[in-house]
């Protein structure tokens, strides 16, 4: 059953676990706990190919990102029925009070019998309060799992022994529990099988992409060694003339420095910079005080203007006298952009 919100604490986002996903992984984990798909008790139907529409991924990559969200987060997703498992989820979204357990068991009987729900039934025991129990329990046998209780319980501690369960067909309970044990075993066999195969294909398509990246940007084996070349030559040029040093390298600005290594080649970087002292412009010789950071400088345009020579001394003070030739002054604001006048 579909809510009109869900709970996301603060918590989410300082969790350890939640820390090793990717950006995008993160998403599919906020996605999972209040897209639609989700119902109110953590254990739902679930489909990788709406998600990716809705979340505009493909394919592969919701596979990929939802098994690495699973796998972290010790979620469950059962590709052969799937359904997913969320196993703290009433540590998060506990109902209010027991009527609105006993509401919210009801979305237990929207898909058939599974064997995650032995899992389900034990986590919701070890996160609900006791005064939840009876309303758990009572789901359960609702949905179909009456037969099961007595196993699921004493799988979990709460009754010492089991009782014999007679069910429709007849069969010995001792014999009724070889036979299911037997399913069980299957069932984990092949759930185990399956984890090693999609385990194996993550690992074969990350040794691929790895080497994809490899070949389309040869410049990714000497990415620490140029961004260090790079801050070394900013920081010793603005330390002499007091311009503000790059303190650390985060990731945009890593991602903006080496767009324009690959673009323009690391001696154009490094020329760019040893060409800024010769701007008096950009080392504060304005109206303003106003001096270039590097990020400013790393910009796009501001990279070409500095290597076209645009703020040069000589281009600056003739360009100011001169005009443009079609009666507008040109003139460099505070902030490095350049500005026409009439």
């Amino acid at each position: 059953m579909a809510a009109r919100y869900r709970k996301l604490f603060p918590q989410f986002y300082r969790n350890a676990d939640v820390r090793k996903l990717s950006r995008s992984e993160k998403l599919i984990a906020i996605y999972i706990i209040t897209g639609e798909q989700t119902n109110r008790i953590g254990l739902f139907p679930f489909s990788i190919g709406m998600m990716c529409e809705d979340l505009d991924y493909e394919l592969k990559e919701g596979s990929e990102g939802l098994h690495n969200v699973c796998k972290i987060l010790s979620w469950r997703y059962d590709a052969e029925s799937r359904m997913l498992l969320i196993p703290t989820w009433f540590r998060w979204q506990c109902p209010a009070n027991v009527k609105a357990m006993a509401g919210a068991m009801k979305d237990l009987q929207q898909f058939p019998r599974i064997a995650l729900a032995a899992d389900w039934y034990e986590s919701a025991v070890k996160t609900t309060p006791e005064q939840f129990h009876k309303s758990i329990e009572a789901g359960m046998a609702e949905a179909g799992y009456s037969e099961d209780l007595y196993r699921m319980a004493y799988r979990i501690g709460q009754v010492s022994e089991q009782k014999p369960i007679s069910v429709g067909s007849g069969m010995p309970y001792q014999e009724q529990e070889q036979e299911q044990e037997l399913e069980q075993y299957q069932y984990q066999e092949q759930e185990q099988e399956q984890n090693q195969e999609r385990e194996q294909e993550h690992q074969e398509s990350a040794t691929h992409s790895s080497e994809s990246k490899s070949l389309a940007t040869p410049v990714t084996a000497s990415l620490s060694e140029e961004l260090q070349s790079i801050q070394t030559a900013w920081n010793e040029m603005a330390t002499a003339n007091t311009l503000p040093t790059i303190q650390r390298m985060s990731e945009p600005r890593k991602k903006a420095t080496m767009a324009r290594v690959r673009e323009m080649g690391l001696d154009t970087v490094l020329a760019m910079i040893d060409r800024v002292p010769t701007c008096p412009h950009l080392i504060g010789q304005n109206d303003r005080g106003w001096t270039a950071s590097f990020d400013w400088a790393i910009k796009p345009a501001n990279f070409d203007k500095i290597i076209e020579g645009n703020y040069d001394r000589k281009a600056n003070d003739s360009r100011n006298a001169s005009g443009n030739g079609n009666g507008m002054v040109r003139k460099i604001s505070a902030d490095g952009e350049e500005q026409f006048y009439r």
